[in-house]
């Protein structure tokens, strides 16, 4: 199980990327979920490739998704030897990104409304 043991944060490298299941909803929403191979340096150990699912609790995304050459931050658990998504890591956590994107957009308004658009006004 993992968790029991200690858990080592290490960057990984996603190699590739496919769409691990994809479905839409009866109000037509489109749901896809993607898989990743991602290779990661074990400490102790040395390089490995593993096949890695996108994250989600209780159906709903908890991550950005990834492309080829992004940085992965992965938790490998110590005692077991499994590999996850480090989900809060706020590189992929999906709440910092929405955060971020807010405040980029609220401090861009902002600038526009004091003039700093480069308008001269």
């Amino acid at each position: 199980m993992f968790g029991r043991g200690r858990q080592i944060r290490v960057d990984g490298t996603v190699i590739a990327e496919a769409v691990h299941k994809s479905h839409t909803t009866d109000t037509g929403a489109q749901y896809t979920r993607m898989k990743y191979v991602v290779e990661f340096e074990r400490p102790g150990v040395g390089m490995e490739r593993i096949e890695l699912k996108e994250a989600e609790k209780f159906g709903s995304k908890v991550m950005t998704s990834l492309t080829r050459g992004d940085t992965a931050p992965l938790l490998v658990d110590e005692k077991s030897g499994k590999v996850r998504f480090d989900t809060d890591d706020p590189r992929i956590n999906l709440k910092a990104w929405v955060a971020k994107t807010k405040r980029r957009g609220d401090d861009e308004f902002k600038r526009a409304l004091e003039g700093g658009d480069g308008d001269g006004d």
